[in-house]
């Protein structure tokens, strides 16, 4: 829960100043409410001790790493420092948010630093080293990538395509779709099957329309996404086969040193 801790002289000042119109909406509550609230102190000292040591933590890595190179060129650590550097100008900009409050430019650091702190969820693919599964599936991405790369390409071609049908097709209709940029959001939402229901032909023509793009929108995605599962089936077979490996290796070589002790505690025996 958040606790108000702004007085009512303050807030008028606050709301009046540059900074506070830069990046608040005077007619949205939550704007208003954000900008004159603050967190719980415990949050605040949790959010400061993270802060500290995701900080210890990267300067940690960085000097016991061998290659300082390809270290700052794993794009895991490029994101842990852009993190870092937002979080810390967020950090100094709160000590001071009086400058916040009076400079635009400070002010849209300040919400550029509070946008970056969703990058914090990034962090969780360290854990891929750890997991086979998840090597696997980001491999597969990645051998996948020109098949992606593809898709993007041609969906975007094929979503603009239908935004100009459907502009067309709908011309008449004053109540729809009045410019192309429209229609290539009602494209991309039909394509993708999604469906909002915001945005819709009204004419013959226009249904025609939509219903060859759902159809197109089907069949662009449908066929990438089976070499995906192709290349995901290959590499986790392959992730099979190494584990039974090593669980065979393993195995003689435990066998192997049961023999030997054996053999060893006869002979001691024997003597």
């Amino acid at each position: 829960m958040r606790e108000q801790y702004i007085d009512i002289d303050t807030l008028i000042n606050i709301t009046t100043s540059a900074g506070f119109n830069v990046y608040t909406d005077r007619n949205n509550p939550k704007d208003v409410l954000h900008a004159t609230t603050r967190l719980p102190i415990w949050w605040y000292t949790l959010d400061r001790f993270f802060l500290i040591f995701f900080t210890l933590e990267y300067f940690i890595r960085l000097i016991v790493c061998p290659s300082k190179i390809e270290f700052l060129k794993n794009w895991l650590n490029i994101m842990d420092l852009i993190l870092n550097v937002s979080m810390w100008t967020r950090f100094c900009l709160e000590l001071n948010i009086t400058l916040v409050m009076n400079s635009y430019t400070a002010a849209w650091i300040f919400a550029m630093s509070y946008c970056t702190v969703s990058l914090r969820l990034i962090r969780i693919f360290k854990i891929y080293k750890q997991y086979l599964e998840l090597r696997v599936l980001l491999l597969s991405l990645k051998t996948s990538f020109k098949e992606l790369l593809l898709l993007l390409v041609t969906f975007i071609v094929i979503s603009a395509l239908f935004a100009n049908f459907i502009y067309y097709a709908e011309f008449h209709e004053p109540t729809t779709f009045p410019s192309s940029f429209s229609g290539l959001w009602w494209s991309v939402v039909t394509m993708t099957t999604v469906g909002y229901g915001d945005v819709y032909p009204k004419s013959t023509p226009g249904k025609i329309v939509g219903c060859i793009c759902a159809v197109c929108g089907l069949l662009i995605l449908a066929m990438p996404i089976a070499i995906i599962a192709t290349n995901f089936n290959i590499y986790y077979q392959k992730m099979k086969d190494i584990s039974k490996f090593k669980k065979k290796v393993n195995y003689s070589s435990r066998q192997t040193r049961v023999s030997t002790s054996a053999v060893g505690n006869g002979g001691i025996n024997n003597c």
